[in-house]
Formats: C-alpha cells, sequence, structure tokens
C-alpha cells in the first residue's frame, strides 16, 4: 500500500489531504450544500482530531454562513480544548466525563475521588461551551452502558440519573432506556428492542421522568453545580443544581435540584436543607432529608 490511510489500517480509508485548496473546497462545499438544500440542522463529525484546524475554520466558516444557528459537533476522545475555542466547534462528544461516570460506578473510584474528578472536568472548557457540551455514557463505537457495568440494571440506572441531571446536552443512545446491552462494536449496534415485555420498565420510566424534568427545567444545561456531600464510608454523593450561574438569562426563575447517589449495598440517610421536595423518581413528598435505598437515588425538587 503506498498511501496513507485512517489509523493506518483502513485500506479503503485513504487519508486525503485536506491542505489541498481544490479538495478542501470540495469538501467544505459538501458541508454547505445539506445546509442549503435540506436545511439539516447541524454536522456531527466523526474522528474530527485527525483533521487539521484550518480546514475546521474554513468549514464553520461556510457552514454557518448558510444558517448561523446550525450545531457543530466533534467526536473526541479526550481534552478538546483546542478545538473550542469559538471559530471551529459548537460542541465535542465528552468521554471525559463518561470515563469518570464508568470509574465511579465499577466501584474504581471513591465518591470523594469522583467529585474531584468531575469538578475538574467541568472546568475543562470555557464556561461558554457548557450548555452544548454532548455528555455521554455510550455509542456505536462503545460497548453499552449496562454491559460496561457487569450488567447491572441498578448501577446502569444510576449512571442515566448521572446523565441527565448534568449540564450540557445530553445524548441518549438508542436502546440504553429499556436497558439494552450490547458488546464493543458492531455489538452495541444491535436492533432496538420494541418488546415491552423484553425492555427494563423501570429504567425506562426513569429516562422518562428525567428527560421531562429537563424539558421543564432548560437551565439544567448551563446551571450551576455544586458537591454537596461525598460519602466514601457510606458510599453516597450528592449534588445540587441551580438556575443562579453567570449564563443565567436576566430572567431566569430561581430554582434548584439535589440529587443523591448511593452506590452502596445498604440503604443510608441523606440530610438535605430544609425545605417540602418532591422526588422525581418515586413522586413522594419529603422534607429535611431521605433515604436512599442500595444501588439508588433520589432526584428532589420544591415541591
Amino acid at each position: 500500500m503506498n498511501y496513507e490511510t485512517f489509523a493506518n489500517r483502513a485500506r479503503s480509508h485513504p487519508k486525503l489531504n485536506t491542505a489541498n485548496p481544490e479538495l478542501r473546497e470540495y469538501l467544505v462545499g459538501i458541508g454547505e450544500k445539506w445546509i442549503r438544500e435540506t436545511d439539516i440542522d447541524g454536522w456531527r463529525l466523526d474522528v474530527a482530531n485527525e483533521v487539521d484546524h484550518r480546514f475546521w475554520r474554513a468549514f464553520r466558516d461556510r457552514v454557518k454562513a448558510a444558517k448561523p444557528n446550525a450545531f457543530i459537533v466533534g467526536e473526541a476522545w479526550h481534552d478538546a480544548i483546542r478545538w473550542l475555542d469559538g471559530a471551529q466547534f459548537d460542541s465535542v462528544m465528552h468521554y471525559p466525563w463518561r470515563d469518570a461516570v464508568l470509574d465511579y460506578l465499577r466501584g474504581e473510584i471513591t465518591p470523594t475521588r469522583f467529585a474531584g474528578r468531575t469538578a475538574a472536568i467541568r472546568n475543562m472548557y470555557d464556561l461558554s461551551a457548557t450548555p452544548g457540551l454532548m455528555h455521554l455514557l455510550g455509542s456505536h463505537d462503545t460497548a453499552r452502558i449496562r454491559t460496561e457495568l457487569g450488567g447491572s440494571a441498578d448501577r446502569a440506572r444510576l449512571a442515566a440519573i448521572l446523565l441527565l441531571t448534568a449540564t450540557g446536552a445530553p445524548l441518549v443512545y438508542y436502546g440504553d432506556e429499556v436497558g439494552m446491552e450490547g458488546g464493543d462494536d458492531p455489538d452495541s449496534r444491535r436492533c432496538m428492542e420494541w418488546d415491552p415485555g423484553k425492555q427494563d420498565q423501570r429504567m425506562l420510566g426513569t429516562y422518562r421522568a428525567l428527560i421531562s424534568a429537563r424539558r421543564q427545567r432548560p437551565w439544567l444545561s448551563w446551571g450551576a453545580f455544586e458537591d454537596v456531600m461525598a460519602d466514601d464510608e457510606r458510599h453516597v454523593y450528592a449534588y445540587r443544581r441551580t438556575s443562579i450561574s453567570p449564563l443565567a438569562p436576566p430572567d431566569a426563575p430561581r430554582d434548584d435540584m439535589y440529587v443523591a447517589i448511593n452506590t452502596g449495598d445498604f440503604p443510608t440517610d441523606v440530610c438535605l436543607p430544609d425545605g417540602n421536595r418532591v422526588d422525581l423518581l418515586t413522586r413522594k413528598r419529603v422534607s429535611g432529608g431521605i433515604t436512599v435505598g442500595a444501588r439508588d437515588a433520589a432526584v428532589l425538587v420544591p415541591a
């Protein structure tokens, strides 16, 4: 083989010289064509870190000229700050966050270490990038989240709760919401399980409840994030989301949400600020504190 290829292994994927003006114009033109002719909403760019920055700047200029609110998200498996400079991508797939969640729910790091690690991850990028960061638990390129967690429905459900109460834009890979399993690609691309009798209804109910909560509280994408408890002995991690943040519009409502995660094998009591609240997962009213079951969680909002 006398030409470079993607990952130096795929003969059918020759590596193109995107610095060539004619090739660049051709490829950038494709990005613009689908915006203008079919009004697509944006682009998800595969293996985006293996293409030079000058190309992506030219790509953004043409796409945004055709549709200013088109969304450009790049696939990146690591710190992608060089692509989030305001001149290339609007967002990236947030794999570093996924890696931290997997380590935590596998028991490889303590709640304290998870809190520290995710705090560092939240500060990886400029604050203005926060609302669009694509948080995910899995994709076509990875094993499914339930399989990654040893087949545990409980831990996969905790992962979903972390995902749907995080900042940014949550990406739900089809079938995760009903507990599908699957190993590394291509096993992660199994056909969707449509039989309700084979779907995890508790998992589905959790996704529905928290997706509904996000629709009612758009500030979850950009609101502040505050760790309030990391108890390694009791395996409890809790945090507060609030609508008050530097990104809040002037007329933003004052609202908040408390999330408590128990990865341990025994129920534990979690004390929270006084006030009547509702657990979105059980619809029960609570005041001042709550008992969180083993490998379970509570998501509390004002009653």
